[in-house]
């Protein structure tokens, strides 16, 4: 329609040459590639972003044939591509990133593994460079480095980067690089939120912090608006202001560092001694990380020195995740392969082995292939602080079976974003200070609200709350609630249990004053929208559905300091992962917040059971049990309960504790 030498048709072009690759019709993909980019070269200029994507993308095409003349050919064809581009763009900017990637790849596709780690280093710190100088304000929505930290262009095509260079520390045994490398990819806004407010807090001069806070207050306030706009047009125009607001809060800041040399943001990553400092003896770190095809983990002790462990199963994600889905009531099928591969579809593939495995097979693979190989390395430890990657973000590994009964029989686990973050909350000294117990919120009547677009899914998530009452909510409140005295003891329930009252208590500075803030009540998850998943809280019968339901984004805006926020609904563990973000959602929040851990759900919990398990649970805080002990004990109790209802997983198991503890 167009003619060969049209620049759509060029683009045409090249993306079925993508669609033919991942075909593994490589021959016939890069010769069209090479069409494609001699007739951009003859018609458009050196410098236009389609002929050097073509470019790169006809370079790692070559690198698919598995020859080795035409991969070394790529490789200085890329790398005369990289110079060329760092020069005229800079080394940050991204097709000069991309090139860079591109260029580590076939560098160790000839065996030249040492000159591609310097590559992969010199990327790592090209794109914290880009990430600096592109900084979005701390938001849900941050992923300037995603691509790298995944491995993966917006494609879909695999290139190496943070994770690949941390595998390669690994295996060369420098495993403190190793760690400094994977926690850059880890919970990255989370960490910044809180680096921001320490140095706004301890560097910058009054006047000047006030106007930072202010500024800071502003994009939140837009986050917030962000969250409840159910309008797509309302939603861009939001995010073009907040883009504007972040802009002139990084002007001001770089300002004030340059005018007052006050310092860039502590932002590196703990070393193993600080990691050792605060670790208990009987605690064991387990850091685990999926590089390319490789799953593989770095467990710190007190005691003894950081090892290095491979996971022979490539499949672990897709097995957790099976097993999640399973557990979670989703007719999830995971078939068994050849050489010992998993598939995961509705149908039986090519290839099967067998039939599906059911719930309780993928849980015996999965502790087979995940804990089996941890456990030389993790010995004697009863504790264990698990930070997981992609799919086995959010599995609860304490139903796991072993060969006398369950995981949590013999471990207490907790689940932290990071070691970072992990590491944050055993320095602090503030704790255990705090002149109240509890805030307890919840048991609510809700009652239908003025409902707004049908594509609104806060007015979707309070019309669900209507029409399923938590009858048990108030009986669990008041249980949780007798625990304590009165005098250190905060009830807010019914109409009183508002988003108003908790950022009232916020401005004032009383949501800081409790040890344990708890809410009772309903709320959902959005995957794809992970700022917009909420807690559906009271109000009046006429308020708009965005008055009643408290967001992710407000939650992570309320000031806090509590050591445990307990969101006792369903599927507040749910969320979206974001590489280099972590699991962004009500998790992100409750942390952001400034609370040092959140107690959550991986799945639908019954009101009921739900009621007597969190009154078990503050029993055993209440007399002295730290969190992550008493929801350890509580949930033995209830697994070896003579109740079949209460024994089963489906009641205790989806609970998890997530943050510095």
């Amino acid at each position: 329609m167009l003619g060969d030498a049209s620049i759509d048709t060029q683009i045409e072009a090249s993306n079925y040459a993508f669609a033919l690759m991942h075909l593994g019709r490589s021959d016939e993909a890069c010769q069209l590639l090479r069409t494609a980019l001699a007739g951009l070269t003859n018609t458009h200029p050196r410098d236009d972003w389609s002929t050097e994507f073509t470019s790169i993308s006809y370079n790692r095409c070559l690198m698919e044939t598995k020859d080795v003349e035409l991969i070394e050919r790529a490789r200085v064809a890329l790398q005369r591509s990289w110079h060329e581009k760092y020069e005229r763009l800079g080394e940050t900017k991204p097709h000069a990133l991309l090139a860079l990637a591109t260029l580590a790849r076939a560098t160790v596709l000839v065996g030249r593994r040492a000159e591609a780690k310097d590559l992969l280093t010199r990327l790592v710190r090209n794109s914290e460079r880009r990430r600096t100088e592109t900084a979005s304000g701390n938001s849900f929505r941050d992923s300037a480095t995603s691509a790298w930290i995944e491995g993966r262009t917006t494609v879909g095509d695999e290139i190496p980067g943070y994770r690949d260079l941390a595998l390669m520390h690994a295996q060369d045994a420098e495993l403190e690089s190793a760690l400094r490398v994977s926690e850059l990819a880890r919970d990255r806004t989370l960490r910044d939120h809180f680096a921001d407010q320490e140095w706004r807090r301890t560097k910058v001069p009054e006047a000047a912090r006030s106007r930072l806070e202010a500024m800071a207050e502003g994009i939140q306030e837009l986050d917030e608006r962000i969250a409840v706009a159910p309008d797509v047009v309302e939603r861009i125009r939001l995010e073009s202001e907040r883009t504007l607001a972040v802009s002139e809060k990084g002007r001001l800041e770089r300002e004030l560092r340059s005018s007052l040399d006050l310092g860039e943001l502590d932002q590196r990553p703990p070393t193993l001694d600080e990691l050792r400092a605060h670790l208990a003896d009987n605690t064991a770190l387990v850091s685990v990380l999926h590089s390319g095809e490789t799953w593989w983990a770095l467990v710190i002790l007190h005691d003894a020195p950081a090892q290095f462990v491979v996971f022979p199963d490539p499949d672990i994600g897709r097995n957790a995740a099976a097993w999640l889905g399973r557990l979670r009531g989703d007719p999830v099928r995971a078939w068994p392969m050849e050489r010992e591969r998993l598939a995961v579809g509705p149908a039986r593939p090519a290839g099967a082995t067998g039939a599906y495995l059911d719930t309780e097979e993928l849980a015996r693979r999965l502790e087979r292939s995940l804990m089996a190989p941890l456990r030389p390395a993790i010995g004697a430890r009863r504790r264990l602080v698990f930070v997981g990657d992609e799919e086995l973000v959010g599995v609860p590994l304490q139903a796991l079976p072993l060969a006398q009964g369950l995981v949590v029989d013999r471990y207490a686990i907790s689940y932290a974003p990071s070691l970072s973050t992990y590491a944050r909350w055993q320095g602090t000294g503030q704790r255990g200070r705090h002149p109240r117990d509890l805030l307890a919120v919840g048991a609510i009547d809700y009652r239908p609200v003025a409902t707004g677009s049908p594509d609104d899914p806060i007015a979707a998530g309070m019309q669900y709350a209507a029409e399923h009452p938590l009858p048990y909510a108030r009986e669990e409140i008041a249980a949780i609630s007798s625990l304590f005295p009165p005098a250190r003891t905060q009830v807010w329930t019914g109409a009183h249990a508002t988003k108003a009252a908790l950022r009232l208590a916020s401005h004032s500075g009383e949501l800081r004053r409790y040890r344990f803030v708890h809410i009772a009540a309903h709320a959902w998850a959005q995957a794809g929208q992970p700022e917009s998943a909420a807690i559906a809280l009271g109000g009046r019968d006429d308020d708009a559905p965005a008055q009643h339901a408290m967001t992710a984004a407000e939650l992570a805006g309320l000031r806090m300091n509590a050591d445990l926020i307990v969101l006792s609904a369903c599927d507040t563990g749910l969320g979206h992962f974001e590489h280099g973000q972590g699991l962004l959602g009500l998790a992100y929040a409750g942390l952001a917040a400034g609370n040092r851990a959140a107690l959550l759900s991986l799945w639908p919990i019954a009101d009921d059971t739900t009621a007597l398990f969190m009154t078990r649970l503050y029993e055993r805080m209440r007399s002295g049990a730290d969190p992550v002990l008493a929801l350890a004990e509580t949930q033995r109790a209830f697994r070896q309960s003579r109740d079949p209802r209460l024994a089963d997983p489906i009641v205790w198991a989806p609970f998890v504790i997530y943050g510095g503890y």
